[in-house]
C-alpha cells in the first residue's frame, strides 16, 4: 500500500480488501465488511430532536441545507429557488425554518442566506416517527419523477430480490451504513459541489411473517 501512496483512507480500504480476500470463515468476512472498511464523515455532527426535525422533515429544507454547503457567500432565496425548481415563498419558507433552528443565518443587507457553521446536521430518534416517515415516502416519491426527468448518466438506480435469513439483519445493516459513510466520505473530497443529490438505500421484506 505504501508503493501506491495511497492516503490513509485507501490503505485501509485496500488491506481491508486483501483481507476479505483471504478470509473463508463467513462470520469473519462480514466482520470485516462491517468495521474495516468504510471511512467516516469527519465532518462534527449535530443531532436534531424530534421536536426540531419535525420543522424540516421535508425535500425542500434538506435539499436547501445541502446546496449551502461550503459556500461562505451564501445564496439568496431566488437562488435557491431556481436550482431546486421551486417558488421563492417555498425557498424562503426552508430557509427561515433552518434560521429559527440557528443552523442558518440572514445577511439583512445582501438577503443572502448562510450556515452558522459546516456541521453536519442529523436526527437523533431511536425509533422511527411520522416525520421521519413521510419524509421517506417524499424522497421516494422524488426518486421516482427522476426516472423519467433524469439521464442514466445523472444518476443511479439499482435493485435486486432474493431469499434472506432474517437472523442476518443486523450484519446487512451495518453494511449498508458503511456504504453511506463511504459515499458521504467521498462527496467530502469534492472541489467543486454544484449539484445537490439524495442517496436512499430500501430494503425490506416481501413476504409475510411464518407462523
Amino acid at each position: 500500500a505504501n508503493r501506491l501512496n495511497m492516503s490513509s483512507d485507501e490503505e485501509t480500504y485496500f488491506v481491508a480488501l486483501v483481507s476479505l480476500a483471504h478470509c473463508k470463515d463467513e462470520k469473519q468476512r462480514q466482520l470485516i465488511l462491517a468495521k474495516s472498511i468504510s471511512p467516516h464523515v469527519s465532518r462534527p455532527t449535530r443531532d436534531l430532536s424530534i421536536d426540531h426535525y419535525h420543522s424540516v422533515a421535508n425535500w425542500i429544507c434538506a435539499a436547501t441545507i445541502a446546496l449551502l454547503d461550503h459556500r461562505p457567500r451564501g445564496l439568496t432565496a431566488e437562488e435557491i429557488a431556481e436550482r431546486l425548481d421551486i417558488s421563492k415563498f417555498e425557498a424562503e419558507d426552508a430557509l427561515d425554518r433552518w434560521v429559527r433552528l440557528d443552523v442558518m443565518g440572514k445577511n439583512e443587507k445582501t438577503h443572502r442566506y448562510t450556515k452558522t457553521s459546516e456541521t453536519h446536521v442529523r436526527l437523533n430518534a431511536p425509533e422511527s416517527n411520522g416525520a421521519l416517515r413521510a419524509f421517506h415516502s417524499s424522497m421516494l416519491t422524488k426518486a421516482a419523477e427522476a426516472l423519467d426527468s433524469q439521464k442514466v448518466s445523472e444518476r443511479f438506480v439499482g435493485s435486486e430480490t432474493f431469499s434472506f435469513d432474517p437472523k442476518d439483519l443486523p450484519a446487512m445493516n451495518k453494511i449498508l451504513e458503511n456504504a453511506f459513510n463511504q459515499i458521504l466520505a467521498r462527496a467530502e473530497k469534492g472541489r467543486s459541489k454544484t449539484a445537490v443529490y439524495h442517496l436512499g438505500i430500501q430494503m425490506f421484506s416481501l413476504t409475510k411473517k411464518e407462523k
